[in-house]
Order: C-alpha cells, then sequence, then structure tokens
C-alpha cells in the first residue's frame, strides 16, 4: 500500500517523473503553487498553504478520483495493490 500523506509528498512524486505530470492535469501548476508556499510575505503564507491544500483536494477528488484510468495507471506504475491520498487526518480518496 502506497501513502500520500499529504501535498509535499505527492509533489515529491509527481517531480520524479515528467511523464507522471503529463498524465495528471494541473500538476505542474501544483508544483509550482506548492513550491510557492514559503515565497514571499509571511503574512500571506497561511492562505497560499490554504490555495495549496484545496488545489490537492481538487487534484486527488476532481481528477484522480473521477478518471479510473488514471486510477490503473497509478497502481501499476507503483506496483501497488492500494493507493491512499490524505490530507491531514483525513483520507482524500482510497484506489484499490
Amino acid at each position: 500500500m502506497k501513502l500520500f500523506d499529504g501535498p509535499a509528498e505527492f509533489v515529491n512524486f509527481l517531480k520524479s517523473d515528467s511523464e507522471l505530470r503529463e498524465m495528471i492535469a494541473w500538476s505542474d501548476d501544483f508544483i509550482s503553487m506548492h513550491e510557492n508556499v514559503h515565497k514571499g510575505c509571511k503574512c500571506k503564507e497561511r492562505v497560499r498553504m490554504q490555495h495549496r491544500d484545496a488545489a490537492y483536494r481538487d487534484l486527488v477528488v476532481n481528477v484522480i478520483g473521477a478518471s479510473r484510468p488514471l486510477q490503473s495507471f497509478l497502481l501499476d506504475y507503483l506496483e501497488e495493490d492500494e493507493v491512499k491520498f490524505k490530507l491531514n487526518t483525513q483520507i482524500l480518496l482510497e484506489i484499490t
């Protein structure tokens, strides 16, 4: 079982392979959003984190969760029989 325990872990996974980024819509934008969380004014950092987390939730639920072929691709790519995506303590998606 592979567990993505939040946006940072998923970004590292996406950055590891350009083929993955091509398969998953918004992935390059999501990576940029994550990398920019700690840049700029500290007063806006919390807002940038909230936007990044909302984008992660949308990416997992609305893109990966809605595409069975993409789910199958991820299971095969990871050579796992189950993949889970979490945000904080909430499981957003389980793929089997």
